[in-house]
């Protein structure tokens, strides 16, 4: 299993060449995102000036009517709950919606994402970071 972050999702859906070829290149695999990176997506759409607002809504129901969706859970805040204390510790502290998103996928069996940011993910133990 596989989640794609919002940084790809953001990427595929303005047309860049690159995060297309990645997410073909996933035509096969078991590809999911979770609930946090939805409310990123549809949160920066409804902040965008003059934008087209439902085409663009539209547009990104497309891309995740392909794709699993995980959801927060008890589970997974407990979970991103321990990730924040032991990046804590280790004065590591990322961002928590990174944080949520890294715990989501853990509990769910996802240990692989791709993001552009790579700096913050790969702070999280079990949780494989490609980039694209």
């Amino acid at each position: 299993m596989i989640c794609l972050d919002s940084s790809l999702m953001v990427d595929f859906l303005r047309n860049k060449g690159n995060a297309i070829a990645r997410i073909r290149s996933l035509e096969n695999e078991n590809i999911v995102t979770t609930i946090i990176n939805v409310y990123e997506l549809e949160s920066g759409i409804w902040a965008m000036k003059n934008a087209n607002y439902q085409v663009r809504i539209e547009n990104l129901s497309k891309l995740l009517s392909r794709i699993g969706l995980l959801q927060l859970e008890s589970e997974s805040v407990n979970k991103s709950a321990r990730i924040f204390g032991e990046l804590g510790r280790e004065g590591k502290v990322i961002e928590d919606m990174d944080i949520l998103i890294g715990g989501i996928c853990l509990v769910n069996g996802c240990n692989k994402i791709i993001t552009k940011n790579v700096k913050h993910f790969s702070r999280i133990k079990g949780l494989k970071v490609e980039t694209y």
